[in-house]
């Protein structure tokens, strides 16, 4: 999946202190992230408890008469914990200037994804597994899969739609509460299926992780090579022509490599129409300068200019 996005385009080069830029950008959308998942978490468990304020006998019929309220507000409140120590990490690698390592956030990944499980193991307790499977709590793995594409990091969201998939799986076909041993039993192929879609999201949000973050990339090298291209020739060359050099690339056979004689003809023309002689007419005019001289002098201007553009677009 990773290669099949990498085929549309190589990877542009990029410095080391624009490496050192993009990480800490990835670290302040991963404090976005968690921000997201703490409020979003937060939210549903506010509704969550206004639906029970406002009708708790219903809420008692979907539980069985067993809402496991204190239970899961403990579990949030550890996982609340945990994530405000890492957004504090995160706060720390950022004045640092560091990154975290990477066994730490699949550490992160697998305390962050298994919340949902929690709150699965809680719902087939009380209300059984078959009505549990198909409630809330299997849902909730997709918002921790989403949110995985702020990574930028193809295999953190594909180990999170892993872990995901892995611990639904398990709970559905090895964890059976003695209440409810009686209830029918879903096929394995059931199971498999539903587990492989949730690996195949996770899949899915590192690639198109993976492509923001090229994109990201290539955008930023080409303002690069364009604000070089006009800091280096932004007294000779129009800006017309150094958007067309970007357009067009380094290819030999571009219309513009052919064309930049010309054009360092018409900037010396319009020199003189504003009122002052060109170096071509003056050196040509009074003799001192062969005019096929001059012509050679403006095919080395032009293949100079490219050599430096080509050397500016590839980096």
């Amino acid at each position: 999946m990773a290669g099949f996005w990498r085929r549309s385009g190589q990877r542009p080069a990029v410095s080391p202190e624009f490496e050192h830029a993009l990480t800490q950008e990835v670290l302040r959308t991963e404090r976005t992230r968690i921000k997201v998942i703490l409020f979003t978490l937060s939210l549903l468990l506010v509704i969550f408890a206004a639906a029970y304020a406002i009708s708790p006998s219903s809420m008692e019929r979907i539980w069985h008469g067993h809402l496991p309220m204190l239970p899961m507000s403990v579990a949030f409140v550890f996982f609340a914990v945990f994530e405000l120590s890492v957004l504090r990490l995160l706060g720390q690698r950022l004045a640092q200037g560091r990154d975290v390592p990477h066994a730490r956030r699949y550490l992160g990944v697998l305390i962050e994804t298994s919340l949902p499980t929690v709150g699965l193991y809680l719902e087939m307790n009380t209300m059984g597994p078959a009505q549990a499977l198909a409630f809330v709590a299997p849902l909730v793995y997709f918002i921790f899969i989403i949110l995985s594409t702020l990574r930028l990091d193809f295999w953190l969201s594909t180990f999170t739609g892993f872990v995901a998939a892995a611990e639904l799986f398990g709970l559905a076909v090895f964890y059976h509460p003695a209440q409810f041993a009686d209830d029918p039993v879903p096929d394995l192929g059931f199971h498999v299926l539903r587990s492989l879609i949730i690996l195949a999201c996770g899949m899915l949000a590192g690639a198109v992780g993976v492509q923001l973050r090229r994109q990201f990339e290539t955008s930023i090298t080409a303002a690069t090579a364009r604000d070089r291209i006009t800091n280096l020739f932004g007294q000779h060359v129009s800006p017309q022509v150094v958007e067309r050099l970007m357009a067009e690339g380094a290819s030999t056979d571009s219309d513009i490599r052919r064309r930049l004689p010309q054009l360092h003809r018409g900037r010396a023309v319009a020199f003189a129409a504003r009122g002052g002689r060109s170096p071509r007419r003056r050196l040509c005019g009074a003799g001192r300068y062969p005019r096929s001289a001059w012509r050679d002098r403006e095919q080395v201007f032009g293949r100079r200019i490219f050599g430096v553009v080509r050397r500016a677009v590839r980096g």
